[in-house]
């Protein structure tokens, strides 16, 4: 299993960084120009957000392991306990320690430059969405730049399609001299922006895992106290093992870990966020105050070691049950 353990992290993280790299350069290209090269600092910066949360789900690909290759000895669930144990108490705080230093000497201030530099294209026409009296859907015009300067400063016709202007709607007017801030958007280049940007699904599930991810790096940076309140996460997660055999289909078992962990994931980062969920949160953490331990979060603390309790007691019981069937199994097939 340990094989197995390294090559998910590495495997998964390695893609995971190899993605965010492309789609970050992607928010760099303009229409016309060359594409842009490969940046090992992006990439690198790439390893360090995503290896954290591939450490996290690694504890479930274990799991399917040990559903997959089911045995009466008790020693996969033990190097599984280990593996996920060492990867929550020190290949994440040694992965947000080294991103810390990492990031001291490459700042996000180099990113931001690099889109500076970028100048668009002229000969384009570009759907733009300028935003009015709190509107965040924005007005749509279409602009054409006619000629572009190398400070990024625009000649060239414009369709107002909303009232943004205060040109009316449907109106055709000229500019010139219009600044292009650049840095503002999270793509340079609006056309290349309508191609690649991701689908609502996609981007749900990027925002859930920034979330995971920011909440984990507050957590770490906020203290010790903290970071081992937050931690009782990876008890409630280590006990999914307990319905890794809740049923004789493995589909079951599969879906039953999945829902689990995500629900469990879903849950804390519920609680230390605002959320649908703050009333119980407040009431909860107002009626846990009195506890002798100080935690911002001691709802999300009880939560996560009720359910480590439950699924645990649960998993203990139904794995000796299932140890004497595959047992019983193994003797029949001496036979």
């Amino acid at each position: 299993m340990f094989f197995y353990f390294c090559m998910i992290v590495v495997a998964f993280t390695l893609i995971c960084a190899a993605v965010f790299t492309v789609y970050k350069l992607c928010s760099r290209l303009v229409s016309g120009h060359g594409s842009v090269s490969f940046d090992p600092v992006l990439f690198v910066r790439g390893i360090f957000i995503f290896a954290p949360i591939v450490l996290i789900a690694s504890g479930s690909f274990m799991l399917f392991y040990l559903m997959r290759h089911s045995s009466s000895s008790w020693l996969p669930l033990i190097v599984y306990i280990i593996l996920y144990g060492t990867s929550w108490f020190i290949l994440i705080p040694m992965d947000l320690t080294m991103e810390k230093k990492y990031s001291e000497k490459h700042t996000l201030l180099e990113e931001y430059n690099s889109k500076r530099n970028i100048v668009l294209s002229s000969g384009y026409f570009r759907d733009l969405y300028q935003h009015k009296d709190g509107n965040q859907q924005g007005e749509k015009s279409v602009w054409y730049y006619s000629s572009v300067e190398k400070n990024n400063v625009a000649t060239g016709l414009a369709i107002d399609f909303g009232t943004a202007s205060g040109k009316g709607v449907g109106s055709l007017y000229t500019f010139s001299d219009a600044s292009l801030d650049l840095s503002q958007n999270e793509f340079s280049d609006p056309l290349i922006e309508k191609n690649v940007k991701m689908n609502s699904v996609v981007a749900y599930t990027v925002n859930f895992l920034r979330l995971t991810s920011i909440i984990l790096r507050k957590a770490f940076f906020a203290g010790t106290l903290a970071w081992y309140a937050y931690l009782t996460m990876a008890l409630a997660l280590l006990s999914v093992a307990g319905v890794r055999h809740i049923s004789k289909w493995r589909l079951v078992n599969l879906v039953a870990i999945s829902f689990f962990s995500i629900a469990i994931i879903v849950i804390n980062n519920l609680i230390y966020t605002d959320s649908i969920m703050n009333p119980v949160t407040n009431f909860m953490n107002n009626l846990l105050s009195g506890v002798p331990i100080k935690t911002a979060n001691p709802f999300a603390v009880l939560f996560n070691l009720l359910t480590f309790l439950v699924l645990t007691i649960a998993g203990i019981i139904r794995d000796i049950h299932h140890r004497i069937e595959v047992a019983e199994e193994e003797i029949i097939e001496d036979l």
